[in-house]
Parts: structure tokens; sequence; C-alpha cells
């Protein structure tokens, strides 16, 4: 048993941000361009680190269409700054476009209501190197494994593209330790597959075009020397080692932790579904 007393938080100043979304029909070819700035971006973020990006391909099938979104966001309110200008400069096929000033509270918003609550979901993530020519197969790949399940009932089919600078990584071990075994040594790519879908009965169908995704895509990773041990916890399916792959050290230390805490496994038994601590 105990009270917490008090509580020490890193603050940081309000205001509005500079974002939003663009949409784009990919049948216009923008794709390939649109991941070599996603690349040179991840290289350049130092340079500009209040800036924010994730690059998402997607099947519609509300266009019955592959479209292109870039969720674009700045620490400032100067419209259109230097950094995001590989992307804005991109407007062939735009559908929609919301960039403005806004509040942090309505850009997440925005950015929440493309997974409506209520939906059959699944999520998978793995970590690459920088590499351009990768983000691109991974996008090739993600074609071919779609065809199974385009006609899925109400189907949204998303790989998402975000950056892990070494502007990002280099605050992992600021307070001390790096838990997460992750070095800024150089920068990485943080793959997210996201799939919702309407039925029950279509789970076996997405989960298999999932993991068949998944499997090739890592695979194609590896073979390029590109394949990064991180798996991020949040978007990853049941399935995937997330402590491991932290790190042998690492994970020992969540193991010690755990068994000097919670010695009866409170958290473990009274917390439903997510990653257990195992011994």
């Amino acid at each position: 048993f105990g009270i917490i007393t008090n509580f020490e938080l890193n603050a940081y100043p309000g205001g509005n941000l500079w974002g939003g979304n663009r949409l784009f029909l990919a049948a216009y070819g923008q794709l390939p361009g649109m991941l070599d700035a996603v690349a040179k971006y991840n290289e350049d973020h130092s340079k500009d680190p209040d800036a924010a990006i994730i690059v998402s391909y997607i099947w519609a099938a509300a266009f019955n269409s592959w479209v292109i979104q870039t969720n674009l966001i700045h620490g400032k309110t100067a419209p259109y700054p230097a950094i995001l200008k590989s992307f804005t400069e991109i407007t062939d096929g735009v559908i929609q476009d919301t960039l403005r000033e806004d509040t942090l509270l309505n850009f997440a918003l925005e950015l929440g209501a493309a997974t409506a609550a209520g939906r059959r979901q699944t999520m998978w993530t793995f970590t690459t190197k920088n590499d351009a020519a990768l983000l691109k197969e991974l996008a090739t790949i993600f074609e071919s494994e779609m065809e199974s399940v385009k006609s899925v009932p109400g189907n949204a089919l998303t790989l998402n593209y975000q950056v892990m600078s070494t502007s990002i990584t280099s605050n992992f071990k600021k307070n001390g330790g790096n838990p997460l075994g992750v070095s800024d040594a150089e920068p990485l790519i943080l793959m997210n597959l996201s799939f919702s879908w309407d039925n029950a009965s279509d789970d076996a169908k997405i989960m298999s075009a999932a993991r068949n995704y998944y499997n090739r895509a890592t695979a194609a990773a590896k073979a390029r020397n590109a394949l990064h041990p991180y798996i991020y916890l949040n978007y990853a399916d049941i399935s995937l080692d997330v402590f491991g792959s932290y790190g042998a050290a690492n994970k020992a230390e969540l193991v010690a932790t755990h068994q000097k805490w919670d010695k009866n496994g409170v958290f473990t038994k009274l917390m439903p579904g997510g990653f257990k601590i195992e011994k």
C-alpha cells in the first residue's frame, strides 16, 4: 500500500502548431518521390527537430484506389517550414488538404478519426535502417499481399512510415540508461501495419495477409542488412517478442524489477491483455 504525494513532470510551452493532412491519389505516381523525401527528412531532422511526419500508403475501398496520406506537424505556427518542403511541394493528385494553424488537441482528434472505435483491428510493426530503396520495396510487397483482402468489407489497409531520427533517439538515454536498446548511431524508420475491417468472419483472412506481409517485409529488410531488432510495443502484434527486442540485458533488468516489486504478479494477473514480463 502506498500514497502518491508528488508528481514531477517536464513541462513545455504551449500554443498553436502548424500542420495537418494531405491525401493523394497514388495513381499520379508520387509514392517513390514521397519515400525519397522520408529518407532525406530523416537525415536532416536535426536541423529542425520541431517537425514531425507520418507518411501512409493506404488501400482506400471508398475510392477503390491506392492513396497516400501525409501527416505533417511543426511546433511553430509559420506555414510551410523549410524542413517539410519536400512534402508540401508535392501537389499532384491532392484530393484533401487540411494544412493550417491549429491546436494540438484538434490535430490529435483529426489523426485519431481515421481509426473508428468498435471495429476489428490489428497492428504489426518492425524497424529498419533509413534506406530509401527498401522503403519502396516494402510498398511494393504491401501492394502484392493486399490483393487477397481488398474485397474484405469495411477494410482500411494502411502501411505507415514513421521517422526515428537521431534527434529523437538521442533522447532515449537523456535520464540515464537506455531501456529500449535503441542507440542514436543512425536514423531509423518505424514501420506500422494497421488494418481495420467490419466482420469477425474475415479475421483469419486479414491476419493471414498481415502475417504474410510481415514475414516478407522483414525478410526483405534482412536481405539488405537493414532490419533493426527494436519492436515498438504500442504497434506490436501479440505474437512478437517486444521485450526481447530491447536486448538481453534490458530484458533481464525488466524481469528483475518485476520480481522485486510485483512478486505476486498483481499487475500481470489483474491487467487483461497486453504484453506480460515473463521470467
